[in-house]
This record gives C-alpha cells, sequence and structure tokens, in this order.
C-alpha cells in the first residue's frame, strides 16, 4: 500500500493514523522540506526507516540526513537503487523489531517464571551441572520440608539431606544415572522427605530437564518436585476400595457385569460366568446381546433407549414380569435385574446386577401346585366330613327301613302283593346303603379289610369283565407286568378302582372309539418324584395306570374331578361318585391318585399303592352259622328310636331276650345295677353323650367277660385298632340284615369272634 502526501498537516495525519513500514520523502520541498518530516517523525517517537530523495544534494547536506536518523539518501538519477534500498530497510526493520519484542517478552517470562516460582505450591529447583551445584529453589521448599531456601542454599543443608535416609541413595544413584544416559527424556521420582521439625514423612514427586548449550553440552538441570502425600493417601484409599470392591463383585452369588456406550462388555465377575456358563476371558469385549435371547433383543434396546434418556441412576427392571436371559449354551432362563448407570471420563457406562431365578420360579410354581393339592385336600376332607355325618344319620334311617321291610315279609308271607312290595323296599334301600357305602368309602371312613395282595390278579380279572361291558370300538391294551411286589389292599376295592376309572374312560372315548390302556408297574419315587402329590412319599409303589385316547379335560374339569357328585356326563348317566369312590379307596390305601389330561389328546390316571414285602396268603371263608336264638338276654343301646324298636322286634323273632335303652349313661347304670342278667352288649358306635367304644370300655370294667358288639355304618383304622385293644367281638354294619345281624349275635355268644 502506497500513500502520497503534500503538506505537512496531511503527512502528520497519515503518520498517525497507522504504523508504516517505509517513508520516502524528498528533500526539498515548497513548503516543507525532507529533514523537517524526519524531525517531526523522530518527535513522535516513531522508529519508521526513513529515505531522503533529492536531485542534487551534497556531501555535507547527506551527513546532516544520516544525522538526523535518515536510513539512506536517493539521488533521483539513482532511482534504479530504490526497491533495492527499500527491501533492506523493510528486512532490517522486521529484524530489529523482532529483536526488540524477544527481549521483552525475555523480560516479562523472567519476571512471570520467579513470581510463578514463588507463588506455586511445588518447589522450583535449579542446579549447575557438572558439578551439580544446587543453585535455586523457591520458596515452597518449605512448606514441603519446614526449611527455607536460603538455610539450603547457603550450605547449611543440602537436598539430600531432606530426603529420608531409605530414599536418598537410590534418588541420587537414578540422578546420576539419567545423567550418564544423556538425559533424553524427563527424570520422574518419588521419595520420601521429612518434614522439620515435627519429623513427619511426606511423599514427593520431582521431574527433572536439563538445559544444554549450543554445543549440547549438559549446562544444568531443572524442575519442579510436587508433595504429593495426599495423592499417595488417596490412591491408597483408592487401592483398599478397588480390593474391596473386587472382593464384593467376585464373592457376589448374583452376576455382575458392566457394559458400555456401545453395549460391550468390560465387566463381568464369577457368578456371570457360571449364570451365563461362559468365562469372562470370552465375554470382555464382546457385545451384551449375546446373552439376551433374540426374541427380547429389541425390548431391550428400548428399555436401555428409555433408561438413558430418563437420567435415572439405578432402575429395577423387570421384578414383576418376566426377564429372560440366555447361557452361551443356547438355554434360556428367568432372571431379575437391576440396572445403574455413570458416566465416567465422558463415556456412559451401565452396571448391571442378574440373578437367576429358575430355582426360585420352580419352588413357585411348585408351590403353587401344592397349595393347589393341598386345597382340593382340604376340601375333599370338608367334603368327606359332611357325607360321614350325613350317612351316619342316613344309615340309621335305612336300619329302621330294612329292619320293618323284613318284618313285613315275616307277617305277610301269605300276602304275595306285600311280599312284592316289600322286596322293591328291600331292593331300593339296598341301593341306597351301597350308594351310602360309596360316600362313605370316597370320604375315606369306610374301612376296608386291607391283607397282602398280588394287584395283577385282580387287574387281570377286572379285564376280563371290562372286554365284555365295553363297546367293540374300544381297543384295550394289557401292559400288566410280572413278579410285582405285594400291596396291602382290599380286593375288592381295587377292583372297584379299576372298574370305576375304565368305566369313565370308556364314556370319554363313547361314539368315535379308541384305545384304552391298562397297566401295572413297580415304581420307584425319589423325594423329586413324590412331589407329584401331597399324599406320595419316597418309596416303592405298584403304579395302576388307565389312559385313554378320548376327549381329555380342561383345567377347569380337572381341579373338580374328585368331587363328589360333580360330573360331565348326562343326567341319568351317573351320579358323579364314581372318581370320588377312587379318591377315597386309594387314600385309604395310602396311596395316592395322579391325573393329567389335554383336551383332544386323552386322560391318563395312575394310581400308586405303597408295596410290601409280604406275600399274599390264602384265607379260610368262614363258616356261618345259624342264627336263632336260645332266649340270651341282649342290652342293645342306640341313641335312634327306630333303630333300637325294629332291632328289638327282630332280635325277639329270632329267640332273643331284649332290653333296648337310647341313652348309653341310662344304659351303663342299669347294666352296673344288673351285670349278671345280660349275656351281651350290643352297642351303636355314635352316639351323644357317650360313644360306643367308651360305653363299652365302661362295661368291661364291670364285667370283663360279657360278649360286646359294636354297630356302625362306617369304621376306620383307628375304630378296628380300639376295639381289638377292649376286646370286642365283632362289628355289625349299618343297615343290616336280618341274616347278618342275626350271625353276628350268634357268633359272638358262641364265642367265635368277628
Amino acid at each position: 500500500m502506497v500513500e502520497r502526501v503534500d503538506t505537512r498537516e496531511d503527512f502528520l495525519a497519515m503518520v498517525a493514523a497507522r504504523e508504516w513500514d517505509v517513508i520516502l520523502a524528498d528533500y526539498s520541498l515548497p513548503s516543507y522540506t525532507g529533514l523537517e518530516a524526519l524531525g517531526d517523525v523522530r518527535r513522535l517517537g516513531k522508529e519508521i526507516p526513513f529515505i531522503i530523495i533529492s536531485g542534487s544534494i551534497g556531501e555535507s547536506l547527506a551527513v546532516e540526513a544520516m544525522r538526523a536518523g535518515a536510513r539512506d539518501y536517493l539521488l533521483k538519477h539513482e532511482l534504479g537503487r530504490l526497491v533495492p534500498v527499500i527491501q533492506r530497510e523493510l528486512q532490517e526493520s522486521r529484524e530489529h523489531r523482532e529483536r526488540s519484542e524477544a527481549m521483552a517478552r525475555l523480560a516479562v517470562a523472567q519476571d512471570r517464571l520467579r513470581l510463578i516460582a514463588d507463588a506455586i505450591d511445588q518447589v522450583f529447583w535449579y542446579v549447575r551441572l557438572p558439578d551439580r551445584r544446587l543453585e535455586y529453589l523457591s520458596s515452597a521448599i518449605e512448606r514441603v520440608t519446614g526449611c527455607r531456601a536460603e538455610e539450603v542454599l547457603s550450605g547449611g543443608l543440602s537436598w539430600v539431606d531432606l530426603v529420608h535416609e531409605e530414599d536418598a541413595p537410590g534418588m541420587v544413584l537414578a540422578f546420576s544415572d539419567w545423567l550418564k544416559a544423556g538425559a533424553k527424556g524427563p527424570l520422574r521420582q518419588e521419595f520420601r522427605v521429612v518434614h522439620r521439625p515435627d519429623g513427619e514423612l511426606r511423599w514427593v514427586m520431582s521431574v527433572g530437564s536439563v538445559i544444554r548449550s549450543e554445543s549440547g553440552e549438559l549446562t544444568a538441570a531443572c524442575g519442579v518436585a510436587t508433595d504429593i502425600s495426599e495423592q499417595r493417601l488417596a490412591e491408597e484409599k483408592l487401592r483398599t476400595s478397588e480390593y474391596r470392591l473386587a472382593g464384593i463383585i467376585n464373592s457376589a452369588s448374583d452376576a455382575i457385569l458392566c457394559a458400555n456406550n456401545e453395549m460391550r462388555i468390560v465387566l463381568f465377575n464369577p457368578a456371570a460366568e457360571q449364570v451365563f456358563r461362559c468365562s469372562a476371558a470370552e465375554a470382555l469385549g464382546t457385545k451384551l446381546e449375546r446373552f439376551i435371547p433374540e426374541a427380547h433383543r429389541a425390548g431391550h434396546e428400548r428399555h436401555v433407549q428409555d433408561f438413558s434418556d430418563s437420567a435415572l441412576g439405578r432402575k429395577a427392571m423387570e421384578r414383576n414380569t418376566r426377564l429372560s436371559g440366555l447361557r452361551s449354551t443356547g438355554e434360556e432362563f428367568p432372571m431379575e435385574a437391576s440396572v445403574s448407570q455413570t458416566v465416567v471420563e465422558g463415556e456412559r457406562l451401565y452396571t448391571a446386577i442378574l440373578r437367576d431365578v429358575s430355582d426360585r420360579r420352580r419352588a413357585e410354581e411348585q408351590k403353587s401346585s401344592l397349595e393347589a393339592q393341598l386345597l382340593q385336600a382340604q376340601k375333599m376332607e370338608a367334603i368327606g366330613t359332611l357325607a360321614g355325618g350325613i350317612a351316619h344319620d342316613f344309615n340309621n334311617i335305612l336300619g329302621a327301613v330294612v329292619g320293618y321291610t323284613q318284618l313285613i315279609q315275616q307277617d305277610a308271607a301269605h300276602l304275595p302283593p306285600v311280599q312284592e312290595f316289600a322286596s322293591a323296599i328291600l331292593q331300593a334301600s339296598f341301593r341306597a346303603r351301597d350308594l351310602v357305602r360309596q360316600i362313605l368309602t370316597f370320604s375315606r371312613q369306610q374301612g376296608a379289610e386291607l391283607q397282602p395282595l398280588e394287584a395283577g390278579l385282580v387287574v387281570k380279572e377286572a379285564l376280563k369283565l371290562l372286554r365284555a361291558a365295553i363297546p367293540s370300538t374300544i381297543e384295550i391294551r394289557d401292559h400288566v407286568m410280572g413278579d410285582l411286589p405285594s400291596v396291602m389292599a382290599d380286593p375288592t376295592q381295587v377292583h372297584q378302582v379299576l372298574m370305576n376309572l375304565a368305566t369313565n374312560a370308556a364314556h370319554a372315548m363313547r361314539g368315535r372309539g379308541g384305545c384304552l390302556t391298562v397297566g401295572l408297574q413297580r415304581v420307584d419315587l425319589d423325594e423329586e418324584g413324590a412331589k407329584r402329590s401331597t399324599d406320595l412319599h419316597a418309596g416303592a409303589y405298584v403304579c395302576l395306570t388307565v389312559e385313554d385316547t378320548g376327549e381329555g379335560m380342561t383345567p377347569a374339569v380337572m381341579d373338580r374331578i374328585f368331587e363328589p357328585f360333580f360330573t360331565t356326563k348326562e343326567q341319568g348317566e351317573g351320579t358323579g361318585l364314581g372318581l370320588s369312590v377312587v379318591h377315597g379307596i386309594v387314600r385309604t390305601h395310602g396311596g395316592a391318585v395322579v391325573a393329567t389330561s389335554r383336551l383332544g389328546e386323552g386322560t391318563r390316571f395312575e394310581v400308586y399303592l405303597p408295596a410290601v414285602e409280604k406275600k399274599p396268603t390264602e384265607i379260610p371263608a368262614p363258616s356261618i352259622p345259624a342264627f336263632s336264638g336260645r332266649g340270651e338276654r341282649i342290652l342293645f343301646v342306640d341313641d335312634e328310636p327306630n333303630l333300637v324298636m325294629v332291632a328289638r322286634h327282630v332280635l325277639e323273632r329270632l329267640g332273643y331276650a331284649v332290653h333296648s335303652e337310647n341313652d348309653p349313661l341310662v344304659a351303663l347304670e342299669l347294666f352296673g345295677k344288673q351285670s349278671s342278667e345280660f349275656d351281651l352288649l350290643l352297642t351303636d358306635l355314635t352316639m351323644p353323650k357317650m360313644d360306643g367304644l367308651q360305653l363299652s370300655e365302661s362295661v368291661r370294667r364291670i364285667r370283663g367277660d360279657i360278649p360286646i358288639l359294636l354297630m356302625t355304618g362306617f369304621g376306620g383304622d383307628q375304630t378296628r385298632s380300639r376295639m381289638r385293644e377292649l376286646g370286642i367281638n365283632g362289628l355289625v354294619p349299618k343297615p343290616s340284615t336280618v341274616d347278618v345281624l342275626g350271625t353276628a349275635v350268634r357268633r359272638a355268644l358262641d364265642g367265635e369272634g368277628e
């Protein structure tokens, strides 16, 4: 850029307006000479190179101009030199300006360095080489060591004197080795110093470098020493914390893993190795999605995104819903997860604590199953108790009906129509009696005649009857194994169980046919297998299976199949007692029934009966004596007036003398006064105030040799056991026919026992 001016005012304004690199001035102007312009520039303090141009200038004028500060002069006929002169002046000007600026910066830097050295917490040190004389220490040395810089620099102490005696030799040796090696890099040393006068040890880190001459010779070493005691303490605490954290993470029973923002695994504890069946070496650096089932990966990504956007520090994920993990073996498993996020050095990290809840889910499912079984058992128990109470009262009513009907038959032997009607009444009564017995069997209140039994023989016999009773469209498959252990069972009731199950199976396949499979085999259950039913325990069983290919049942129906009077059959096709009776019989035998079914695939019943070592024995059939009486006197006790009346009539017609009472306490008082006048006590089992067993025990205390018969509509194992303890001669079922009652009384009086 070039500007031209003609007047002094314009010249001064232009010089003041900006910095110029060169000024060219004509020596002779009409109103303003070049020397005057040069004087103005110098008075303004401007160090701008000034060149005077003249048409003719003498030596004296040239000397004057140079003395005034002109850098050069040119004659107008020598303007060819103008460009080189300008270039030279510009170069010299730049060099001069740069030197001035450098010197100014150096001065400022030196001042700043001194200020910084005394102001900073670090100790600045300077050692002259090669004699290693310490020439400078900043004032921070007093804070670190308790000694003033002047005290050390004066020779009263050396720097080595301040270093702990155990660290000083190593520090000196390291410094020497560094210099011998050419000091090619910085020297870093950590050592302890002794703070005087209290003797406190402090850690110091010194970083040093060297100063070289132009020839490369080492002339000095300098650096800073920093008190890192707090840092070392923090590092020690951090290491301790890291050790503790590592101990917690490595000993945790839950899987702990950490993933970075790219979802790559950066931490994988031993529990995670166990849960995911994968070593940490194999897992680290891989994508987290490898442990997430494919069907759940999209949902997982949404969870992570929502979690990141929410800025939450921690979140329990899927605690109340199902969250699945994927083992390296390809196996899916349920788990719970608690996830936290944090930002470390600008990178987001996710930490997940994962718990494999497979065992808990299985336990919960087993618990639910057991609770359902317990609820069903309690419901069946309640219904059974109710049924037992109803059956007792109903048996009393049936006893009176049967007894009076048989008396009518005896009195109306010459009236055929009456005989026909009486027979019809008896037939209906017997059907009612059988129905009551089924109820009692279901409720486990009907005793069973248990004996060592070869169940295979009973099943084979029942299969023969089934073949004739079941439609030919249904195939029967026999899977009865041989050489099975015995079971303690009532053969009639085992037969009834199979017939009821098979009849139900045939009904499920009616119309379309199918296959009925009956099996019998030995099963040894362990603790896990016994969990299929609350009635099962670990041990050996003989298992009867009845399986059909029928319609199957819904879960809702399955929950109610053992309830009495529950049926899915049409009206008139069944009473709903079949499976209830099966359930009662099997539980009476100490076993269990397990049913499984699926709609459209059929149903399977498994009947487990405990195996025993006893062998089946032949039981001779008892002889049935005549039951006429010989005038023996019987004390008959029952709280049902109608039953007392009819029994008295029956027994009197059989030739016995009968005294009857409805109140057991009155009967006991009478017996106490007239014990020798009675030949037999016939008493009901269930009565108010005093039951039949208590009455029998009291009577035996008065007279130990009197025969006793107990009448009941049901008698469980405990009743029979108590009867044996008391020496009771027999049990008469309710309702009872004339011949059954007469036979029992006659056998008791004749001393033949039950």
